[in-house]
């Protein structure tokens, strides 16, 4: 098993798999929509490592299933915050998954340095077993001399066939109409839309995100640490006294209560987009900021310091997690004193997971720091209540709590352009609003939902409604797509449209 384990980071073994890769790349996520496709990708993507899967640790396996978890959910939604954290955590468990895999090791660095360089030499590495592979198939036939030249010939005759079938079929109707087929056959089966413009610049875009990840997520060897020569003591323990009296400062100022903050609201002398979000987003990078000054506290370094040294330097850490606290409570009072204003949107309730990530951190950190638990075992928890946190976030469906409760208000009205803006995850309360609202107001939340299926409202120079359907309701309604793009939540929006489709538009020629 030791062997085989060795074999996963051999410039053989990781060619054979980076070529893999490419192809479900090529079969799976070569082109937008995403759907179905990325769990499939993800499940294959997996299974040259989990074939070693008796031998691995119950906390990797868990990085799988989570993954996996995230991929299904990924096609379950519209929203896209969602769906790009989704497939930022999914990017992130599979590094930890292979590192593990290949280490025999549950992750663990002590610098964040060493693992940006041991990547960056990866992907020199991976890059070079890229190139190794088409070099060493030949040598594989070398025996067999005719079938390496038949291999060279079908790669050579590749790009000659495909302007050979584009003239003929410019030439003929009959053969266009057979050259069409199999195109079509061929889209169906991998999605490979060469001939199309907008597809070939669709692969290339998708390429560009998805080469780099391949290149830095493959493992090539172990991590090394990197040392520090030199012990910076009187500069760190300034530079965090420094930070912590500044936090201390912010904290002092922000006495107001909630009461005085709705009133501000209320009366206009807080503007409540400035006051929230611009404050929200500073305490939280500040709060960063105080998390990596504790990292360096809390590095190995500090193993180097006198004892009253180390004591003074754990009691700053614990001053500055403290502040964090204080600072994240006070974020989170901003936050919630808006929506109770004027309800939900995407922002705010973002803004609420981001506040109980920090909590979380923060009590994982102190854990840590009362060696409650190790090292090891706070960047797993790290790890796996990151994760979980976006796991619930894609179950909780963020734009239907926004569409059940608590409607978003604008001038102490209901923002139905807000609502009818939304992704398909609120498809399914959009019949509900609009069965209830007055006729004169369902123009307001219809509008903005057509829009998103191409009917386009406006008025011409004598005053008169004009309805420009950029995409008819045959073609909304109608159009087929990859399986591998299938998405629940745009299938499900999709149907609630095509259903109501002609009863919603006659109501912008009526209202509008």
């Amino acid at each position: 098993m030791g062997k085989a384990i060795n074999q996963l980071a051999s410039k053989k073994y990781r060619s054979a798999i980076l070529w893999y890769n490419f192809l479900l790349y090529l079969i799976f996520l070569s082109h937008f929509p995403w759907g179905l496709g990325l769990t499939l990708f993800e499940f294959f993507h997996l299974i040259p490592y989990l074939r070693f899967a008796r031998r691995l640790r119950p906390a990797t396996l868990f990085k799988a299933t989570l993954a996996l978890s995230l991929s299904i959910l990924f096609w379950n939604r519209a929203n896209i915050g969602f769906q790009i954290l989704s497939i930022l955590s999914i990017a992130t468990l599979n590094y930890f998954i292979f590192y593990e895999i290949t280490h025999q090791r549950l992750f663990s660095s002590d610098n964040p340095i060493s693992i940006a360089i041991s990547k960056f030499k990866d992907v020199f590495l991976n890059l070079y077993a890229v190139f190794s592979l088409p070099i060493r198939i030949p040598k594989r036939f070398e025996n067999n001399s005719n079938i390496a030249k038949i291999i060279v010939g079908l790669i050579i005759s590749f790009p000659i066939l495909i302007i050979l079938i584009s003239l003929f079929a410019s030439a003929d109707e009959t053969f266009e109409i057979w050259a069409g087929g199999l195109i079509d056959f061929v889209n169906r089966l991998f999605r490979l839309e060469f001939i199309n413009f907008e597809s070939l610049f669709e692969m290339m875009f998708t390429g560009v995100l998805f080469v780099p990840y391949i290149f830095a997520v493959i493992p090539v060897k172990k991590i090394k640490s990197v040392k520090v020569e030199r012990i910076y003591v009187i500069e760190l323990l300034t530079l965090s006294i420094a930070v912590a009296a500044t936090f201390g400062l912010f904290i002092l100022s922000q006495l107001n209560n909630v009461q005085e903050i709705l009133a501000g609201f209320r009366t206009g002398s807080l503007n409540p987009g400035e006051f929230v979000r611009e404050g929200f987003y500073q305490m939280s990078f500040a709060n960063m900021i105080a998390f990596f000054v504790i990292y360096l506290l809390d590095l190995d370094l500090r193993k180097n310091l006198t004892d009253k040294s180390r004591k003074f330097a754990k009691s700053l850490a614990i001053i500055l997690l403290l502040e964090i606290v204080a600072v994240t409570a006070l974020a989170f009072q901003r936050v919630w004193a808006y929506q109770f204003a004027y309800g939900y949107t995407e922002i705010r309730i973002w803004g609420i997971i981001l506040v109980a990530w920090l909590f979380g951190v923060v009590i994982i950190y102190s854990l840590k720091l009362y060696n409650f638990i190790n090292k090891n075992k706070a960047i797993q928890s790290l790890i796996f209540f990151s994760t979980g946190l976006i796991l619930v976030t894609g179950l909780i469906n963020i734009d239907k709590i926004i569409t059940s409760d608590n409607l978003p208000t604008v001038n102490n009205k209901i923002d139905y352009g807000y609502i009818g803006r939304l992704s398909y995850d609120a498809a399914p309360q959009w019949e509900k609003l609009i069965d209830g609202m007055e006729s004169e107001k369902k123009v307001e939340l219809i509008k903005p939902i057509l829009n998103q299926s191409g009917v386009y409202t406006y008025k011409d120079p004598e005053g008169e409604t004009v309805i420009s359907e950029a995409g008819s309701k045959d073609r909304i309604c109608n159009s087929n797509i990859s399986i591998f793009a299938y998405n629940t939540a745009y299938e499900r929006g999709k149907e609630i449209i095509c259903r109501n489709y002609d009863t919603w538009k006659d109501y912008l020629y009526k209202y509008f």
